[in-house]
């Protein structure tokens, strides 16, 4: 008797904590969304690493990339003969548009790059020898980590370029 009644108040017990769980992850808010979607992860990558995108190749190279890229585009789009020229036509006149506003901020860019220059000069100028000292060695420092995490980068750019051309 006693084990019985010990039994249905250990259920009893069991089941009400669940019950009050199950009720209390009903009024929880819904979890955040991920912070990177699944389509910017798996979004496939340019062959060519984007450090070496962002600097001026010549118009060479900017022709030839671009042209590939909107030749993948269109491709992918299933785009007619008609539509790929109408979207070349739509690209030539908005780049004609944005070359003014780039070189804008290519000066710009080389004005920020001079101020910043001058602040740390400035900076150095404030302080002893022996914290210029710390800062060299801060400075060669953080160089060489950035010059490995590139190293780095640049190995797993050619192992996905190399598992791309095998596709």
């Amino acid at each position: 008797m006693k084990k019985t009644f010990l039994t249905m108040c250990c259920t009893a017990a069991l089941l009400m904590g669940t019950s009050t769980s199950w009720a209390q992850e009903a009024d929880m808010p819904p979890p955040p969304p991920p912070h990177h979607p699944e389509h910017v992860i798996d979004a496939p990558r340019p062959h060519i690493p984007p450090h070496e995108l962002r600097r001026h190749k010549g118009p060479k190279f900017d022709k030839e990339f671009r042209k590939e890229m909107s030749e993948r585009f269109a491709d992918k789009l299933g785009l007619t003969d008609e539509q790929k020229e109408q979207a070349e036509k739509l690209r030539e006149a908005n780049r004609k548009k944005m070359e003014p506003l780039m070189k804008q901020a290519d000066e710009l860019r080389q004005q920020m790059d001079e101020i910043r220059a001058q602040n740390m000069d400035d900076f150095e100028k404030i302080l002893t020898s022996e914290q210029k000292e710390k800062l060299d060695e801060m400075k060669a420092k953080r160089e060489a980590k950035m010059k490995k995490k590139m190293e780095k980068r640049a190995e797993k750019w050619k192992k996905e370029a190399k598992r791309d051309e095998k596709r």
